[in-house]
């Protein structure tokens, strides 16, 4: 490459041949004093005493005109349209050279004509539509990667196992009514959720250790709390630590690992879970008893956020509770007959407070995983 083209005007010698395009007639201008030739480039010296010519040489005149094709054959313009110079064909000092799109789009907009640079983008028929912000899809869509997330964790799945678990109790008890043993769809619901919650048996072989290490984190409780709160907590902890030793050798007896009775450790692990709900409804009737004790005493010193923050808090308590409460009711239905209303729920209506616990406790863990996100 020649050293005039490397700089984006052409060679000598090659300019004229490169502009020919238009097969001009018009002869070539006579060379002058202190002017280029027009083919090889030669510059004739200036007499002595002769004032140099404004707007500069021939040469460069002709170097900064555009090229004749695009620009001298636009429809109804003329050229070039008025008030818009050429565009640059060569890199000059501080610009760059401009990309097709770019020289085509500063031509034929003036002329309401568009390229593919600025053409709007419209929907190509046969491919999918892209999901616009707040629309259905992008809500679905964000539902769908919440439950992924949800169920990549162990205690988001163990939530949804349980809800499901319960559902298809409901469903079984409710579509078996008083059929005695459960027969066809009714019955298949009744082991597919007989089967879940052996599933969950198994998985909380492994929950010690989580359990052992919150026991240990909380203690005895912060100093600033409530001493009938933080007492309750710690009797909670201590139940469901030993909750777990026994279920899991009841889990061994009926798999015939431990050679004992699986009843008295079923038992055993339904007592203390009973006594776990009840404290944890306990602790929470005493937290809201303590919170509406502090709404009336300082009635006006709140600010509104705090007020919003405390209404959160009686908002989730009253949700324990009912969740506590359901769960509680279970747990009798599955002590020994005799006590309460033991033995005596039918299959539906254990399915139906399961089912309300369940739902309690993934709309809880969804508030918290938002608050925390924001």
């Amino acid at each position: 490459m020649m050293l005039g083209a490397q700089w984006g005007r052409p060679a000598p010698g090659a300019s004229l041949e490169r502009r020919d395009v238009s097969r001009s007639t018009a002869p070539f201008p006579q060379p002058a004093s202190g002017s280029a030739h027009p083919r090889c480039g030669a510059v004739q010296p200036v007499p002595a005493g002769e004032p140099p010519r404004k707007g500069g040489t021939e040469r460069e005149k002709m170097a900064d005109r555009p090229p004749r094709g695009l620009y001298n054959q636009l429809p109804a313009a003329g050229g070039i349209p008025a008030g818009r110079k050429p565009p640059c064909w060569g890199p000059r000092e501080g610009t760059r050279p401009p990309s097709l799109h770019e020289g085509l789009d500063g031509a034929l907009q003036p002329l309401g004509l568009v390229t593919m640079a600025t053409a709007p983008l419209r929907h190509v028929p046969g491919l999918p539509r892209a999901a616009q912000p707040g629309s259905v899809a992008m809500a679905a869509a964000g539902g769908l990667c919440g439950l992924v997330a949800a169920l990549e964790s162990y205690r988001g799945r163990d939530r949804a196992v349980r809800a499901l678990c319960y559902g298809c109790q409901l469903a079984g008890g409710a579509l078996g009514g008083r059929q005695s043993p459960a027969a066809g769809l009714s019955g298949s619901l009744l082991a597919v959720s007989a089967q879940l919650s052996h599933c969950r048996t198994v998985l909380r072989l492994f929950d010690d250790l989580a359990m052992l290490s919150y026991s240990r984190g909380y203690g005895l409780g912060p100093e600033d709390e409530d001493v009938v709160v933080r007492g309750l907590s710690v009797l909670c902890n201590v139940a469901d630590q030993l909750y777990y030793p026994c279920e899991h050798v009841a889990w061994a007896a009926d798999a015939g690992i431990v050679p004992a009775s699986s009843s008295k450790w079923w038992e055993a692990s339904t007592r203390l879970w009973g006594l776990s709900l009840l404290l944890g409804v306990l602790r929470s009737l005493r937290i809201l008893f303590r919170l509406r004790k502090k709404l009336r005493q300082q009635k006006c010193t709140f600010s509104p956020q705090d007020r919003k923050k405390m209404k959160a808090q009686v908002k989730s308590e009253v949700l324990s509770i009912i969740s506590n409460m359901a769960d509680l009711a279970n747990a009798i239905h599955w002590l020994p007959p005799g006590f309460l209303w033991a033995g005596q729920f039918p299959p539906w209506l254990v399915g139906l407070l399961g089912t309300t616990s369940s739902l309690i406790g993934i709309y809880q863990a969804s508030r918290e995983s938002n608050s925390g996100a924001a």
